[in-house]
């Protein structure tokens, strides 16, 4: 995983902790990041890292389109066309032999 933040660049700073008797030691401080699911234009799902300050303040869409439906959806919709069409066959057939 990337220790960058992927919507405003935010990356890992160096600088010097200070002590008592102002001895410079370096150290390093890293962004709070997560991974989060977002959705794009389109409705994919895609995973990124994010940092707590990005995700606090908006800048982050993790909510699905409501257009989308989601995948039991989608299996209930296609499961439920074959039976209509094999109806329709049958109506079909119980014409020709009456």
């Amino acid at each position: 995983m990337s220790r960058v933040c992927a919507i405003c660049g935010k990356s890992k700073v160096a600088g010097n902790s200070v002590t008592f008797s102002h001895k410079g030691i370096r150290r390093t401080w890293t962004p709070n990041l997560r991974r989060v699911r977002v959705y794009d234009e389109n409705g994919t799902p895609k995973r990124i890292t994010v940092c707590t300050r990005c995700l606090r303040s908006g800048k982050v869409n993790r909510n699905r389109p409501q257009d989308i439906p989601f995948a039991e959806e989608t299996e209930a919709v296609e499961a439920e066309a074959p039976a209509a069409e094999v109806s329709e066959a049958e109506a079909s057939a119980e014409a020709v032999a009456e």
